[in-house]
């Protein structure tokens, strides 16, 4: 059995207006997703890292790749979002500065500066 191939089938319906053809363009992709590098693995893993840890790295990680910058400026209350208080994120950030992940720019009465690295 062979399929043929007509033209015909793939021409627009006249009717199908400028106004139509918009409304059915793809939209934006929006990442629902994060990029979690191998090497941001096994370096938690080896360090043990607990729940509010992977939170702050998973946080970390979707903010560089979203914008596109390796630092994050991370606030208390975008943590707080993901159910982080204030000394989950100081534990994680020193557990993530001891493997070598982040650098941090400690800033006082400010939110740190966070350098992701490894994200190739």
């Amino acid at each position: 059995m062979q399929d043929e191939f007509d033209p015909a089938k793939l021409k627009l319906d006249p009717g199908f207006t400028a106004q139509q053809q918009e409304q059915h363009a793809r939209k934006p992709f929006k990442a629902r997703f994060t990029k979690f590098p191998l090497i941001w693995e096994e370096q938690l893993r080896e360090i043990n890292a607990g729940k509010e840890t992977y939170r702050v790295a998973l946080h970390l990680l979707r903010e560089a790749w979203r914008t596109g910058n390796r630092t994050v400026k991370l606030a208390n209350e975008a943590l707080a979002r993901k159910g982080v208080g204030r000394m989950g994120k100081v534990r994680a950030l020193q557990q993530l500065r001891k493997a070598g992940l982040i650098g941090v720019e400690d800033r006082p009465r400010k939110s740190p500066i966070v350098t992701v690295r490894f994200l190739d």
